[in-house]
């Protein structure tokens, strides 16, 4: 099948005869629609399979298409809204944007649950941070931390949606931009996180300063906003795919660091980097690391970051070590 399909089965033990069970198969609603099988496009129908026409094929391919510039004009737009842009921009800025492959008005509005205490979404995210971020950095050696960690103090009624920021509740101003951190959920679907600095300058070493990207906070924030968009999506009963965009602005001339002496990787060449990639939720949930590596490396490989173990770390998913299947086969 081209593209593959990301299938999934369980073994269910029969209860009254040992050695003799059933296979559960689940096929879950796919990214890559429509699928091809020997030459031919088949869809679902009323009593089963059908097999589709040219004209349904363009359909739903334009249709895809559509929907992933949307979810690109949305990043974009959150890049048009950054505060410290051009001479003002000190610091490598993240942006991580993400909108469902179907959406309603309101969907989001009971997750939010917008009340004096916040309940429903502060149990929620402490939910992801106990079961999933916390347990992710224990595999890294540089005791990264988590963003949500942060971010969870101090949510905020926005139009349309809440924004949970770095900067104290009820403040006119932020924090700063090497402090600015921010998770916006809209109410209508559409998911955000934003880093003001992801990168600095490091102390001279014979009189030479590096820019030094930090790659481990840029792929731990994008983890972790995976574990919360997947965490959002059950919450609020939202199967299906979603379109995911990252950008990185300011970053011509920044490295990787390889070790704790100075030794660096190449710079990158480029000021910017977006990425838009369409991803079901059994991936997002089952694989998390991979769909991050879809995302980031590119960028990665051209910095010789994908070698640092504590980067290979956060982009290993400890359940495909087992698994038979390519992991490129699960998207």
């Amino acid at each position: 099948m081209s593209p593959a399909l990301f299938v999934e089965s369980y073994e269910i033990p029969a209860s009254e005869q040992p050695g003799y069970g059933y296979l559960e198969v689940v096929v879950h609603a796919s990214a890559d629609a429509p699928h091809q099988v020997e030459g031919i496009y088949y869809g679902r129908s009323d009593t089963g399979k059908c097999r589709l026409s040219d004209q349904q094929v363009e359909r739903l391919m334009r249709e895809r298409e559509q929907q992933r510039h949307g979810a690109e004009d949305g990043l974009r737009a959150l890049i048009a809204a950054d505060l410290y842009r051009g001479e003002s921009q000190a610091c490598p800025h993240l942006f991580v944007f993400a909108r469902p492959g179907v959406r309603r008005p309101e969907m989001f509005r009971d997750v939010i649950g917008v009340d004096q205490n916040w309940q429903p979404l502060l149990n929620l995210l402490t939910g992801v941070i106990n079961n999933v971020v916390r347990p992710m950095y224990t595999t890294t050696h540089r005791g990264l931390g988590a963003v949500l960690e942060t971010l969870i103090m101090g949510p905020r009624l926005i139009t349309g949606g809440v924004t949970l920021a770095s900067w104290p509740r009820g403040a006119q101003n932020p924090v700063g931009e090497r402090h600015h951190e921010e998770l916006r959920i809209d109410e209508d679907g559409d998911l955000s996180f934003y880093h003001a600095c992801v990168g600095w300058d490091s102390e001279p070493v014979n009189g030479v300063a590096q820019k030094v990207l930090s790659t481990h906070t840029i792929v731990g924030s994008v983890r972790e906003f995976i574990a919360a968009a997947v965490a959002i999506s059950h919450g609020a009963h939202v199967p299906g795919t979603w379109h995911i965009g990252i950008a990185l602005t300011g970053i011509r001339g920044y490295r990787h660091q390889e070790s704790s002496w100075p030794d660096y990787g190449p710079p990158s060449t480029d000021d910017e980097y977006v990425r838009v990639e369409r991803f079901n939720l059994a991936a997002m949930e089952r694989t998390p690391s991979h769909v991050a590596d879809k995302l980031l490396g590119r960028l990665l490989r051209g910095l010789r970051a994908d070698t640092d173990p504590d980067v290979k770390a956060l982009l290993t998913d400890p359940a495909m070590d087992e698994a038979a299947d390519d992991p490129d086969d699960k998207d």
